[in-house]
């Protein structure tokens, strides 16, 4: 049985959420780099609060493989920092060839892909190109 609460009895302090992996090499990042939370949002395109939550543990186990890629894009992550935050997420890294630049053009992609029928991908290639020529 719990001892009952008076009003002499503190309340008891609210339990810190769990800092995930993520969150603590978020955090030791940032404060490598001299970084504030706020600059890293704006930079990654997240919300200004976002960061903070990670960081204490406030919004889970794992942020989204999108939410990683910003983060990382906000930390201005180098190849091995980014890989350690997917990692530290639970995600696998990216191909490396597309970190050094060797990933293939859209067309490349699409004529590549074997899910794609070919009319599926005559059409994704004549939009492609319809977009990529039109003037902005």
């Amino acid at each position: 049985m719990s001892a009952k609460r008076t009003a002499l009895t503190p309340p008891e302090p609210p339990e810190e959420p769990q800092r995930s992996p993520f969150a603590e090499l978020v955090r030791e990042i940032r404060r490598s780099k001299g970084v504030s939370q706020i600059e890293v949002a704006r930079r990654g395109g997240l919300g200004r609060g976002y960061l903070g939550m990670v960081e204490t543990g406030a919004r889970g186990e794992r942020p989204s493989r999108d939410s990683v890629l910003r983060v990382a894009k906000g930390l201005d992550a180098t190849d091995d920092e980014l890989e350690a935050l997917l990692r530290s997420a639970g995600y696998p890294p990216l191909d490396r060839a597309l970190l050094d630049g060797m990933a293939l053009t859209v067309e490349e992609a699409i004529k590549a892909d074997p899910k794609l029928r070919e009319d599926h991908r005559r059409l994704l290639l004549a939009m492609y190109r319809t977009l990529r020529d039109t003037p902005h």
